[in-house]
């Protein structure tokens, strides 16, 4: 279900008073503790805004102060509340489905920070993959027939182990399989003066039906 038809639903799920004023800065990107998914959030007018999660839910709501409350809807059809609590760079995510019994989730979410990556030292040798583990094309995906390339930066650590992941260019249906694909990927680290050293590269990750 798009956006625009969620916001229709909106008005018989929840009842909200007009939004105050609005948190700064709630529009972007955010990754979950365990950095296995990603959330993306985009105003579409005034203080509504959608959410989509790479778990394969997306939803609409109003953003009213810090407390954003909404609805979402699961690939699959199922159909909940999502309250959002903003505070700074972190995000209190509550879902609460409404027809399966039991199912209430919290979870705090990081914004993704955007823009020039400061660990980009001078190396004599650029970072080798030598163990690449292959992307697991998730269920929801295959059934929604998603396929495409997810751009991520890694940050290669100097003893060859892949620390930090960031999305640079993003297909939410697969960013979760993406960053656990890569996060087992081992390098030839870089190296600098003879000494290896951690560097970011761009790893694409390429998903396919067939």
């Amino acid at each position: 279900m798009r956006p625009t038809a969620l916001l229709a639903s909106l008005a018989a799920v929840i009842v909200l008073e007009h939004p105050g004023s609005a948190a700064t800065n709630f529009a972007g990107s955010y990754r979950d503790a365990r950095n296995t998914a990603i959330l993306n959030i985009q105003s579409i007018g005034e203080d509504y805004y959608s959410v989509v999660s790479s778990r394969g839910w997306e939803g609409v709501g109003i953003l009213s102060g810090t407390r954003y409350q909404g609805i979402f809807r699961e690939t699959e059809g199922d159909l909940g509340r999502l309250v959002i609590l903003v505070r700074d760079d972190t995000l209190e995510v509550h879902t609460r489905y409404e027809h399966s019994a039991g199912r209430e989730f919290v979870e705090r979410w990081h914004r993704i920070h955007e823009g020039p990556f400061d660990d980009y030292p001078y190396v004599e040798e650029l970072p080798q993959a030598i163990s690449k583990v292959q992307p697991i094309l998730p269920e929801a995906a295959r059934s929604a027939r998603v396929e495409g390339t997810v751009m991520i930066q890694a940050h290669v650590l100097e003893d060859g182990t892949v620390g930090e992941t960031r999305i640079v260019k993003s297909i939410p249906a697969l960013d979760g399989a993406a960053i656990a694909a890569v996060r087992q990927w081992r390098f030839k680290p870089a190296t600098s003066e003879g000494k290896p050293v951690a560097v970011w590269v761009a790893v694409p990750i390429r998903f396919s039906l067939h």
